[in-house]
């Protein structure tokens, strides 16, 4: 055989084995190495593939029947409430007509300059009242005089009063409280005293009879001087306690300033001291009528009059934040001294609450609570942190059924106003 055949040959079994591969590969015995698997291995592989493939599937039907539930349980549970309150409720009988609550955020001053003495101005009206009876026309001649001045407690000298021959009144901004202590408002206030005398004879003096008891009378003294005409005089004394103006008062929880304060309504006085005094040289005295001819007041009347506390009016003084509101404690029985805050709202379930408020002004919202039902002054801070002026949102988390809630706001500067107030409680899920 010649070479060429040979190689021939040669060449077209290398071919027939090279196309042939994929066949030998295919169909395989155990002992084809370990490069090729057995069909019990592909089966194998096959089973562990589908049940893989089995566990995934289980496992989307788990979580989407998981997220079903849990949809279908929010639902049921995340109960969201608007719950009532009696903000708007509180009014400051001050005067100024306002719809909210001024608060004031001041610790050691208040939004009005309150007098923080015992010192309240008597505001005297002394009316004289003079008759002598005249014989040639046997009727009674009369001159009717009418004596104003301001007198106050003289600090420097405590001996004496300072006086004021002034026919104006004079007021002064105070705490004006109800007959149990409790704030009513700020007022310019005075002691007006109206004094009477009603002389007859040839002189005015009388027997320096007291006008240091107030809505008194006193009665006819010995008779004196001659003739069948000269006669008794009578002393007739009133005091009040007058309210000139109201203020803007705001609510200062912080504000622990010291303040005397008067008990309106008491009817109650108490006397402070007394002076002997010229009516013509201490006060300014006006003629208003009379058929006599004098033309300045008799300058013999004297009279020991008095200088009082106002109505009500304690020695002792008391921080403005201990003060609680009278119109407070009226719409709501939870409410306490205003250094807790103000009532807003309670609780009907265990729950988080969101407050959606509408601030005048930057400050510090101050949040308390008082489980069962308490009082403000069993409250505790809950949330004490800064607020920007406009609208805002504050998260209570986890709070209990039948917690009270009450309300500070302490503005950065002046007063301020919390414009509106919207609260919701979403109940916890159990």
């Amino acid at each position: 055989m010649s070479l060429n055949k040979i190689f021939k040959k040669i060449v077209a079994v290398a071919f027939i084995f090279i196309v042939s591969v994929d066949s030998f590969a295919a169909v395989v015995s155990d002992n084809d190495g370990s490069a090729f698997i057995t069909k019990a291995e592909f089966d194998s592989l096959k089973n562990d593939f589908q049940s893989q493939i089995n566990q995934y599937n289980t496992s989307i039907d788990n979580k989407i029947d998981s997220a079903i539930a849990a949809y279908l349980m929010g639902i049921k549970v995340d109960k969201v409430t608007e719950l009532t309150t009696p903000y708007y409720q509180y009014k400051i009988d001050d005067g100024q007509g306002s719809s909210s609550i001024p608060w004031w955020g001041g610790s050691t001053t208040t939004n009005v300059t309150l007098n923080q003495t015992d010192d309240v101005p008597n505001n005297m009206e002394e009316l004289i009242r003079y008759y002598k009876w005249n014989t040639s026309s046997s009727k009674w001649d009369y001159e009717r005089w009418l004596g104003t001045g301001n007198w106050r407690w003289n600090y420097d000298d405590t001996s004496n009063f300072k006086r004021w021959k002034t026919p104006a009144k004079n007021y002064i901004p105070y705490i004006v409280c109800n007959t149990d202590g409790e704030l009513l408002y700020f007022g310019n206030i005075g002691t007006n005293i109206y004094n009477k005398r009603i002389a007859f004879g040839d002189s005015t003096a009388d027997r320096k009879g007291t006008y240091m008891n107030v809505d008194t009378w006193n009665g006819q003294d010995n008779w004196y001087g001659s003739g069948s005409f000269w006669g008794a005089r009578w002393l007739i004394g009133r005091a009040e306690t007058a309210v000139n103006a109201k203020l803007l008062t705001a609510v200062s929880p912080d504000c622990t300033n010291l303040y005397y304060y008067i008990k309106i309504g008491t009817n109650r006085w108490t006397n402070r001291g007394s002076a002997i005094f010229n009516l013509r040289d201490d006060m300014t005295m006006t003629r208003q009528d009379g058929t006599l001819s004098a033309t300045t007041c008799p300058t013999s009347g004297y009279a020991i009059h008095g200088i009082y506390y106002a109505e009500g009016q304690p020695v002792t003084q008391k921080k403005l934040q201990d003060f609680a509101f009278e119109q407070f404690k009226e719409v709501s029985q939870y409410n306490c001294e205003q250094k807790y805050g103000v009532y807003i709202t309670t609780l009907t379930a265990d729950a988080d609450i969101t407050l959606n408020l509408n601030m005048s002004t930057s400050g510090t919202l101050r949040l308390r609570s008082s489980v069962n039902k308490g009082n403000a002054d069993a409250s505790t801070v809950i949330y004490n942190n800064s607020i920007a002026s406009g609208n805002q949102k504050v998260e209570l988390k986890n709070l209990k059924n039948n917690t009270n809630l009450f309300i500070s706001f302490l503005p950065d500067s002046g007063v301020g106003y919390i414009d509106s107030i919207k609260i919701t409680q979403t109940e916890i899920s159990v």
